[in-house]
C-alpha cells in the first residue's frame, strides 16, 4: 500500500513556525506531504520530499487574504490527496466549506491575545464557530480547550513540543540571556529596563549579555531598539531581529538563561509557551512568566518565576545571580524528553491522522 497524501496548509511562511516545520518534517516518513503557505518574501527554507507550494502575496494588500483563499482552493482541486490539516486562522474555514468532500482536521495553536477585549471576544467566537464546521479538530492543550470552549465530534490534544537531541550540560559562571519569540503585545522593553538595574548593581560586567530574537510590528521593534539606545546598552543587548528556526541552535549553544516573557493576562495565562520548553531542552535555566501554563513547567529546579513587570524581572535576576554564585544545582527536567518533537509527531499526531484514514 501505498503512502496516503497530506496537505498542510498555514498562513506563516514554510520554515518560520517551528510547529509546522516539525509536522513535516517527521510526517513525511509516514505520508506524502505537500505544505501550502503564504509566501512573505522571507529566506525560503526546503526539506526533502516535501513539496511546498508558495501563495504569492499581492502589492494591493486587501486583495492578499482573498487571494490566498482562492489560489489555495484552486492547488487543492488540482491534487490527489486523502487529508487537508489546516493551522487555524480567521475564515479558514472556508476552504473546508469549498471542498465538502475532503477530510479534514482544524489545528488551533493559539486564542486570540489581541488585548482590546471586544476583538479578542470576537475573534475567539468566530474561532469557535469555525471549528464547528470540522469534525476533527487539534488543540495545544486541554486547558486552552475549556477556555476557548471548543466542542468539536473528535477533540485531541497535540501538545508543544521541541527539538533536543540530549539535555545539553551548560556552564553557568556567566549570566548570558536569550529573548527568542514574538515581540507582538510582550513588553521586551521591561526586560532590557530590569536587566539594566541588574548591570548597574554587579561588578563584574564582562560575565553578561542579553540577546534578543523574534519579530513584531514597526512600532515593537522600534521600542525595543529605542530602550537600548536610550539606556546606553548597546555594548550588552544586542538586537537581532528574525531568523529561520533552523538557525536558533548557534544562540542556543551560547547563552545559557531563556527568557519566556509572557504577559499575565487571563488570554494568555493557559496557553502553552513554546519557547520556554525550548530553552529548557537545550540546557538552559530560564527566567518565566508566573503564568498558569509556566507555572505547570518551571520549578526551583529549572529557573525563576516572575511578575510581566521590570522590577520583578529585576529581581527574578538578581534571585538567579544568588543561587548560581551559591552553585545551587539547577537540573533541567529530564522529564520533558516526552516533549521532544519527534515524540509528539509519532505519538500524538500521527496516530490521529492514521485513524482517520484508516491507514
Amino acid at each position: 500500500m501505498g503512502k496516503k497524501s497530506i496537505v498542510i496548509i498555514t498562513k506563516p511562511q514554510f520554515g518560520y513556525h517551528t510547529d509546522y516545520f516539525k509536522y513535516a518534517y517527521y510526517l513525511r516518513k509516514f505520508f506524502n506531504i505537500t505544505f501550502i503557505c503564504w509566501d512573505h518574501g522571507l529566506k525560503k527554507k526546503y526539506i526533502p520530499n516535501i513539496e511546498i507550494e508558495y501563495i504569492n502575496i499581492s502589492k494591493i494588500k486587501q486583495l492578499n487574504f482573498a487571494l490566498f483563499i482562492i489560489r489555495t482552493i484552486r492547488l487543492l482541486k488540482r491534487k490527489e490527496l486523502d487529508l487537508i490539516l489546516i493551522k487555524y486562522f480567521p475564515l479558514s474555514s472556508l476552504i473546508k466549506l469549498a471542498l465538502l468532500k475532503y477530510r479534514f482536521i482544524l489545528d488551533i495553536r493559539t486564542g486570540s491575545v489581541n488585548p482590546n477585549n471586544l476583538i479578542r471576544y470576537l475573534k475567539n467566537l468566530l474561532l469557535k464557530v469555525e471549528s464547528l464546521l470540522f469534525d476533527n479538530v487539534t488543540i495545544i492543550s486541554e486547558e486552552l480547550g475549556r477556555y476557548l470552549k471548543i466542542k468539536a465530534k473528535n477533540l485531541n490534544v497535540v501538545p508543544l513540543g521541541s527539538e533536543f537531541d540530549d539535555i545539553k550540560n551548560k556552564k553557568f559562571d556567566e549570566i548570558n540571556l536569550l529573548y527568542v519569540g514574538t515581540f507582538f503585545n510582550r513588553r521586551i522593553e521591561d526586560t532590557i529596563i530590569g536587566y539594566k538595574r541588574f548591570l548597574d548593581k554587579i561588578v563584574d560586567k564582562t560575565k553578561t549579555r542579553y540577546t534578543i530574537i523574534g519579530y513584531g510590528s514597526v512600532v515593537d521593534e522600534n521600542l525595543i531598539k529605542n530602550t537600548i539606545i536610550k539606556l546606553s546598552l548597546e555594548k550588552f543587548v544586542k538586537f537581532i531581529g528574525r531568523i529561520p528556526n533552523d538557525e536558533l541552535d548557534y544562540y542556543y549553544e551560547r547563552h545559557n538563561i531563556g527568557i519566556s516573557y509572557i504577559p499575565i493576562t487571563p488570554y494568555y495565562n493557559y496557553q502553552p509557551p513554546t519557547k520556554t520548553f525550548e530553552y529548557l531542552m537545550n540546557g538552559m535555566i530560564c527566567i518565566a512568566t508566573n503564568t498558569y501554563a509556566n507555572k505547570k513547567i518551571i520549578n526551583s529546579n529549572n529557573g525563576v518565576l516572575c511578575d510581566d513587570n521590570s522590577q520583578s524581572f529585576y529581581e527574578a535576576l538578581n534571585n538567579l545571580k544568588d543561587r548560581l554564585e551559591k552553585k545551587y544545582n539547577f537540573i533541567v527536567n529530564n522529564s520533558l524528553h516526552q516533549y521532544k518533537w519527534e515524540n509528539i509527531v509519532t505519538n500524538k499526531l500521527k496516530p490521529i491522522i492514521s485513524k482517520l484514514l484508516n491507514y
